[in-house]
C-alpha cells in the first residue's frame, strides 16, 4: 500500500513538474536512450535530428543541408542547394571537399591535393606537400608545375609569387611576381632586382638597394641597422623612412610625421590626417595619444586605454581584464573578457532603439556557453570547452561540442516552445503553451497534449491515457468511446 501511494505521490510529483500555463504540436521524440534517440519524425519520413550510443553518432537533415557522422572520427555535410559536399575524418586530420566543378583533400593542411574540371576534359591538378612536394598539371603551360624542395623546382603560385624556381636552396632562387623577378644567389647573400622599371642589388647584411622608377626606393646598410625607403613616389609628399638604429629613426609622409630617439622606446607621432598627437616614454609601455576620434592613455601593463574612430578599448592589469566597444552598422558590440577566455562576453545593442532587448553571447570557460538574440531564442550548454575558442568553426561545433553538452536548452519564445536536455538526452522535457512532454530514456514519458494527459512506463510495459485507457505488459485495455465522448 505505502509502495502504491509512494508510486501516486511521485507520478503527480511529475505532472505538476511539468505543468505550464496552454498550445499545441510538441516535436515528437522516439527516445530509446542511450542507444538512440531522434526527432522530428513524421510518418515515414527520416528523423530530423537524431543520435545514437550517446552523443557518439549523429545526424540532422534540414532538407537542402544535412550532417551526419560519428563523433569525433568522422563528419559528412552535404549542401544541395550548392551542390557542396564535405566530409572530415578526425577534424582536422583529414579533410575532402567536393564542389560542382572540382573536389579537394588534404592531411593538416600540409598535404593537398586538387582537382578542378570536369572528367571528361582536361582536368587542372595540383598536389602539395608543403613545403617539400609541389606538382600541378592542366592545360595551360603555367598550370604545370613540378618542384621537390630543396633540390629542384619550377612552381606557379607558391610563397606568396607568381612563379618561383630553385636549383638546390638556397644556392640558387629566382621568383617571379607582377612582372618582377628576384634572383638568389645563394640566399640571402645576393640578391638582383630585375624588372620593367625596376632594378636592384643587395649584398646582405653590408649594403642594398631597390627602385621601380616612379614608385619606389630602398637602401640599406649594415642590416638591420641603417635604413633609407621612399615610397609614392608620384605624390607631392612620398612616404619617407630613415633610420640608423637603436640612436634614431623617423619617417614622414603627406599625412604623418614620426620620430624616435634611443629606437623604439621614445618617440612622437603628429599626424594631419586624422589629427592626432602622440608620445611615446619607454614604448610599448607608456603611450599617450590625443587627437580627432584619437585616444590613447597606456600604462602597461596596469591601466589602457584607446578610442579610434568607432571603438574605444580598455586593459587593466594586463591580460586579466578587458572591454570593448564597437560601433558597426549601426550597432553597439560590447566585449568583455576575463583572461582572455576564461570569461568572454559580448553584448549587441542598437542605438537608435535603446528599449529593444540586446543580443547576447557569453561563454565562462570551460562551464558553459550561452546565447540569446534578442528576439525571444536563447540556447545554454554545459559544459562547453570548445565554443569560444573556435567561435567561427561549425565543425569544431558540430564534431566536438556535443561531445560535452551535459545539459542543453532551448527557448524560442515567439513559438511558447522551451526544450531542456540533460546526459545526452536521457532526460528530455519539451514545453509549448500547455502542452508538454517529459522522457527519461525509455523508462519513463508522461505527456500533455491538446488537454491530453498519458503515462508511460517503459515503452508500454505500463501506461495510461485519459483517452484511451490502460495499457499493462504491452497489452491495450483502451476503452471503446461514441462520438459523445459516452463508455
Amino acid at each position: 500500500m505505502r509502495r502504491i501511494q509512494f508510486h501516486s505521490l511521485f507520478l503527480t510529483f511529475v505532472l505538476w513538474l511539468v505543468s505550464a500555463p496552454n498550445v499545441t504540436a510538441l516535436i515528437p521524440e522516439t527516445n530509446l536512450w542511450p542507444l538512440f534517440v531522434g526527432e522530428g519524425e513524421v510518418a515515414d519520413e527520416p528523423f530530423d535530428n537524431w543520435q545514437g550510443i550517446g552523443p557518439l553518432f549523429f545526424g540532422r537533415d534540414n532538407g537542402d543541408d544535412r550532417v551526419y557522422g560519428m563523433r569525433p572520427f568522422y563528419i559528412a555535410i552535404h549542401d544541395e542547394e550548392y551542390d557542396k559536399r564535405d566530409f572530415h575524418v578526425l577534424y582536422p586530420f583529414f579533410n575532402y571537399r567536393r564542389r560542382h566543378l572540382g573536389f579537394s583533400w588534404d592531411i593538416l593542411t600540409m598535404l593537398r591535393y586538387h582537382r578542378t574540371g570536369s572528367f571528361g576534359d582536361d582536368p587542372l591538378v595540383n598536389i602539395r606537400l608543403s613545403p617539400i612536394f609541389f606538382y600541378g598539371r592542366g592545360p595551360q603551360p603555367h598550370d604545370s608545375s613540378f618542384g621537390i624542395f630543396p633540390v629542384y623546382g619550377d612552381v606557379y603560385t607558391v610563397f606568396g609569387q607568381d612563379r618561383f624556381n630553385w636549383v638546390l636552396f638556397p644556392l640558387y632562387g629566382r621568383m617571379e611576381r607582377d612582372g618582377n623577378v628576384l634572383t638568389l644567389a645563394p640566399w640571402p647573400f645576393i640578391k638582383v632586382y630585375r624588372g620593367e622599371n625596376a632594378s636592384g642589388v643587395d649584398f646582405w647584411p653590408f649594403y642594398g638597394r631597390r627602385q621601380i622608377e616612379g614608385n619606389y626606393e630602398r637602401r640599406f646598410f649594415l642590416w638591420p641597422f641603417g635604413y633609407h625607403v621612399r615610397r609614392e613616389l608620384w605624390k607631392d609628399e612620398p612616404f619617407e623612412a630613415f633610420g640608423i638604429l637603436p640612436f634614431y629613426s623617423r619617417t614622414s609622409s603627406e599625412r604623418a610625421e614620426s620620430r624616435s630617439y634611443i629606437w623604439p622606446f621614445f618617440g612622437y607621432t603628429h599626424s594631419t590626417e586624422p589629427e592626432y598627437m602622440e608620445r611615446r616614454y619607454f614604448w610599448p609601455l607608456w603611450i599617450q595619444r590625443r587627437g580627432e576620434n584619437q585616444y590613447t592613455n597606456r600604462w602597461a601593463p596596469i591601466y589602457t586605454r584607446s578610442i579610434r574612430r568607432t571603438r574605444d578599448r580598455q586593459w587593466i592589469m594586463w591580460p586579466l581584464y578587458r572591454h570593448e566597444k564597437t560601433t558597426n552598422r549601426n550597432m553597439l558590440d560590447e566585449k568583455t573578457q576575463f583572461f582572455y577566455f576564461l570569461y568572454w562576453s559580448l553584448r549587441q545593442t542598437d542605438p537608435e532603439r535603446p528599449e529593444a532587448t540586446p543580443a547576447r553571447k557569453r561563454h565562462i570557460w570551460p562551464l558553459l556557453s550561452e546565447w540569446d538574440d534578442g528576439a525571444g531564442r536563447r540556447q545554454i550548454q554545459v559544459l562547453s570547452p570548445f565554443e569560444v575558442l573556435f567561435q567561427h568553426n561549425e565543425l569544431v561545433r558540430y564534431n566536438y561540442s556535443p561531445l560535452f553538452a551535459l545539459y542543453q536548452r532551448d527557448v524560442d519564445e515567439a513559438e511558447e516552445r522551451y526544450r531542456h536536455s540533460i546526459l545526452f538526452r536521457l532526460l528530455t522535457w519539451q514545453r509549448r503553451a500547455d502542452d508538454y512532454r517529459l522522457n527519461i530514456g525509455p523508462v519513463l514519458t508522461v505527456e500533455r497534449e491538446e488537454d491530453n494527459r498519458s503515462v508511460e512506463v517503459l515503452k508500454g510495459l505500463f501506461g495510461y491515457d485519459q483517452e484511451d485507457g490502460l495499457t499493462l505488459f504491452w497489452l491495450d485495455f483502451s476503452r471503446s468511446r461514441d462520438e459523445d465522448g459516452d463508455e
